[in-house]
C-alpha cells in the first residue's frame, strides 16, 4: 500500500491546508488523496482494511552544520477508523535513504531529516492489531490471543516485484496496479533444503514446503470496495528414525491449507460504514507411522459468512456489532493393527455480536461488549460471551490495560504423536466406548496458564532491533491421565529469549572513530539473531513389553509403559544465527547478496528421542534439529 503525504518547514502562509500542527503543515498537492485522507482521518469513514492512515507528524530543528541544518521526523500512523496506532508500518521520503518502521504503538523517527519541502510516504502490510487475553466481543473462537491481519495492497502505481534465492529456498512478490481501480498482487515460495544441503548432512529429516497467494483490490466507488484473495501451501516430512538400521522404518507426514475470501467494504454514510465477509478454507493432514502401520487423516472444511458495521455516534463514542455464520465438515480416521475409526461431524456456528467504545479524553478508552453464539453440533451449546476492557495511555509509546471476559473455543487442537496434532470440534461424546464418534477416544480435562513478558525495542541509531523475554507456566488436568495429577503439555516452555539485531556498519566504523555518522542505511550490515528456551517436557519410559494382534500372531510391537506424564526436559533450546549483507542500489532496482551461518555454535538441539529395539534392548536415540548451516543468497528488489 502506497500513500503520500507533503510536508514542508516553510512559514505559514495564506497557502490552504487541512492539518496544521507545531509549525508542520500538509499541503494540497496530489489533492485527490490527500482531501480523502484528511475526510477519513477526521470522520473514521473508511476501515483500516482499506489502506486509510491518519498520521501525525512532529518536526524538531537540530542543527547538525552550519551549512545543512536538519531535524528529526517523528509522530504517529493511526488506524482512522478507531485510533489505534498501525504496527510495522513503513515510513520512509522516497528518493533518499531515510526512513523508519512504526513500533507497537505506531509510533516512528527518522533522524538526520533536512529543512525543507518533503513527501512522506507510507508503505504497510495492513492492520495487524494482536490481542494476548482481553480482546473484544468482535472475537471469539480463541482463548488466549487474536492477531488480525489484513491483506497486503499491491502496488497501484506501478509494477514492483520483489526476489530472493539461496541455497536453501527461493521466493518472489509481483505487484502491478489494475487500471484506475486496483491492484492485484501475488507471491510464491519454496524451500529445497532437502535437496541442497541436507543432502550432505547425516540424519537430516527429508523436508519442504510451498505455498503462495493472489490478492485483488478494487475500489468501484468512493462508497464501495471489494478484495479478493486465496491462499494454498503444504508441508511434506520424510522422517526415517534410524538411518543406519537394516529396517528403514519412520514416519511420513504432510499437511496444509486452501483459503479463499471475498471481502465488500460498503460505506453508509459518514458516520457508518461496514465489511462483509465471504470465506472458505481447508485444512487437510495424512499421518503415516510405519513402525506399527498406523495412519490418521484430518480434515477440516470452514465455510463462513460474516459482517461487521461501524456507526461513530460522536467524537467520543462508537459502536461496533456484527454477525458470523460457519459451517464446518470435520472428518478424522485411524487405522491400525485390529482398531478403525472414522469421525464425520458437520456442526454449524452462529453468532453475534455488540460492542461501546467510549473515549472521554485522548488518554482514556473504556470499551465494552456482548457475545451470543450458539453451536449446533450432536448437541447445541449457548454462550453469552461478556467482555469489558479500560486503557489508559501513559505516554507516547506506553499504556495499561485491564480486561475481563468470558471466551469459548468450539474447535480443539488435540496433541497427537510427534507433529501429527488433531482438529476437532466440540461435541458431548467423551465418555463411552465406541468407534463412529470421539466418544472414549479423547480425554476431557481442565488447564491454567499463568504468564508475563517483556520487549525493548531500538528503532534508530547504528544497531537497531529488539529484545524480548516471556514466563509461562501451563499445567493440564486430566482426572484419567497421569492418575489426575497436573502435568506440562508438551509446548509449554517456561522461559523464551529473543534476540534480532542488525548493525549498519558503515556508520559503526565511523561512530568508533569519532566521525558524524550518515543518513540511511548503509552498504553493508550485520544480523544477529539469537533464541533461547526450555526444553520440552516428554515422558520418560518406566518399562515396555512386546504385544501382537492375537496369541498367535507371528508380529509383535514394542509397547511402552510410561512413567510420571511430561515428567523430565529435554535440554534448553539455544540458536545464534549471524548474516552479512551487501546492498547495491542501482537506476529502479536494487540487489542485496548476503551471507547467513544458522547455528553458528553448532549446537545439537534435541528434536525428539526414539527408543530403538533392533538389538532387542532398548537403546535411546537423540534426533537434533539443524546443525551449523551455512548459506548463500541475494535479494532483488525491482
Amino acid at each position: 500500500m502506497h500513500r503520500n503525504y507533503y510536508s514542508t518547514l516553510e512559514k505559514p502562509s495564506s497557502r490552504k491546508t487541512f492539518l496544521h500542527h507545531n509549525g508542520t503543515k500538509f499541503t494540497k498537492k496530489n489533492k485527490k488523496t490527500l482531501c480523502s485522507l484528511c475526510l477519513c482521518g477526521a470522520l473514521g469513514l473508511q476501515p483500516i482494511s482499506c489502506g486509510v492512515l491518519f498520521i501525525l507528524i512532529l518536526l524538531t530543528l537540530r542543527p547538525a552544520s552550519a551549512q545543512q541544518p536538519t531535524g528529526s521526523l517523528s509522530g504517529f500512523v493511526f488506524d482512522a477508523a478507531n485510533g489505534e496506532g498501525l504496527i510495522g508500518a513503513n515510513v520512509f521520503l522516497p528518493g533518499t535513504t531515510l526512513g523508519s518502521t512504526t513500533n507497537v504503538n505506531g509510533y516512528y523517527v527518522i533522524p538526520r531529516v533536512p529543512v525543507g519541502s518533503h513527501v512522506l510516504q507510507v508503505r504497510y502490510l495492513g492492520y495487524k492489531p494482536f490481542s494476548k487475553g482481553g480482546f473484544g466481543a468482535e472475537y471469539d473462537g480463541r482463548l488466549s490471543s487474536v492477531l488480525n491481519i489484513t491483506h497486503l495492497d499491491g502496488n497501484r502505481e506501478e509494477f514492483e516485484g520483489t526476489s530472493s534465492l539461496s541455497l536453501l529456498s527461493a521466493k518472489t512478490t509481483l505487484q502491478m496496479p489494475l487500471g484506475n481501480i486496483g491492484s492485484l498482487s501475488g507471491s510464491i515460495r519454496r524451500t529445497y533444503f532437502d535437496q541442497t544441503m541436507g543432502k550432505a548432512l547425516d540424519d537430516m529429516p527429508d523436508y519442504y514446503f510451498y505455498d503462495g497467494n493472489v490478492k485483488a483490490f478494487f475500489d468501484f466507488n468512493a462508497a464501495n470496495k471489494l478484495a479478493l484473495s486465496g491462499y494454498g501451501g503444504r508441508d511434506f516430512l520424510n522422517l526415517t528414525f534410524n538411518n543406519k538400521a537394516a529396517d528403514k522404518s519412520g514416519l511420513k507426514y504432510n499437511w496444509g491449507n486452501r483459503t479463499g475470501s471475498a471481502r465488500w467494504t460498503h460505506v453508509f454514510s459518514p458516520a457508518l460504514f461496514a465489511n462483509f465477509w465471504l470465506t472458505g478454507s481447508e485444512f487437510t493432514s495424512d499421518f503415516h507411522l510405519q513402525d506399527g502401520n498406523i495412519t490418521e487423516k484430518n480434515n477440516i472444511t470452514d465455510l463462513t459468512a460474516k459482517g461487521n458495521l461501524e456507526y461513530h455516534l460522536s467524537q467520543h463514542w462508537i459502536t461496533r456489532f456484527g454477525f458470523e455464520q460457519k459451517n464446518w465438515d470435520v472428518v478424522f480416521r485411524q487405522t491400525a493393527p485390529g482398531v478403525e475409526v472414522e469421525i464425520k461431524n458437520r456442526p454449524k456456528l452462529y453468532s453475534g455480536y455488540s460492542v461501546a467504545i467510549w473515549r472521554p479524553t485522548p488518554l482514556w478508552e473504556i470499551e465494552g461488549g456482548l457475545r451470543y453464539n450458539i453451536l449446533k453440533s450432536d448437541t447445541t451449546y449457548r454462550n453469552f460471551a461478556p467482555r469489558f476492557s479500560a486503557k489508559y495511555r501513559l505516554s507516547d509509546k506506553n499504556s495499561v490495560k485491564a480486561a475481563f471476559g468470558i471466551y469459548h473455543q468450539y474447535l480443539q487442537r488435540i496433541p497427537g504423536f510427534f507433529v501429527a496434532d488433531i482438529w476437532m470440534i466440540a461435541d458431548r461424546n467423551y465418555n463411552e466406548p465406541v468407534y463412529t464418534e470421539t466418544k472414549n477416544l479423547f480425554n476431557r480435562g481442565d488447564g491454567s496458564t499463568i504468564g508475563f513478558e517483556a520487549m525493548l525495542k531500538k528503532d534508530v541509531g547504528v544497531v537497531t532491533g529488539w529484545l524480548g523475554y516471556s514466563f509461562s507456566r501451563t499445567q493440564y488436568d486430566f482426572a484419567a491421565i497421569n492418575q489426575g495429577r497436573e502435568f506440562y503439555p508438551r509446548h509449554d516452555r517456561s522461559h523464551t529469549v529473543n534476540l534480532a539485531s542488525t548493525m549498519d556498519l558503515g556508520n559503526a566504523w565511523r561512530a568508533l572513530w569519532g566521525r558524524e555518522t550518515s543518513g540511511g542505511r548503509g552498504k553493508w550490515s550485520l544480523g544477529v539473531n539469537f533464541v533461547y528456551y526450555t526444553g520440552q517436557p516428554y515422558t520418560e519410559p518406566g518399562s515396555g513389553y512386546l504385544i501382537g494382534a492375537d496369541p498367535e500372531a507371528r508380529e509383535r510391537f514394542v509397547q511402552l509403559s510410561p512413567t510420571k506424564i511430561n515428567n523430565i526436559r529435554f535440554p534448553y533450546y539455544s540458536r545464534l544465527d549471524l548474516s552479512l549483507t551487501w546492498l547495491k542500489q542501482y537506476k529502479g532496482w536494487s540487489m542485496s547478496p548476503y551471507a547467513q551461518i544458522f547455528n553458528v555454535g553448532n549446537r545439537q538441539n534435541v528434536w525428539f528421542v526414539n527408543y530403538d529395539y533392533t538389538n532387542g534392548v532398548p537403546d535411546l536415540k537423540e534426533q537434533y534439529m539443524f546443525p551449523f548451516l551455512p548459506t548463500l543468497g541475494v535479494n532483488f528488489k525491482f
